[in-house]
């Protein structure tokens, strides 16, 4: 947590795609998300590294 979240806040999530990067099998990916929430003057109060795999609809 960057700054405190206080009653009466409005957040938002901006969601950034790091990296996307296949797997042996060739219906998974590996997708690396940073999350970054804000307030309603644009500033960071969160923001968080995710890593997880994806199942892809179209396997080739």
């Amino acid at each position: 947590m960057y700054k405190p979240v206080k009653h009466g806040d409005t957040l938002h999530m901006r969601l950034i795609v790091q990296e996307k990067r296949q797997t042996s099998k060739p219906d998974r990916d590996v997708v690396t998300l940073k999350r970054e929430f804000v307030n309603q003057h644009n500033d960071i109060v969160q923001s968080m590294t995710v890593t997880f795999m994806h199942r892809c609809r179209n396997a080739t």
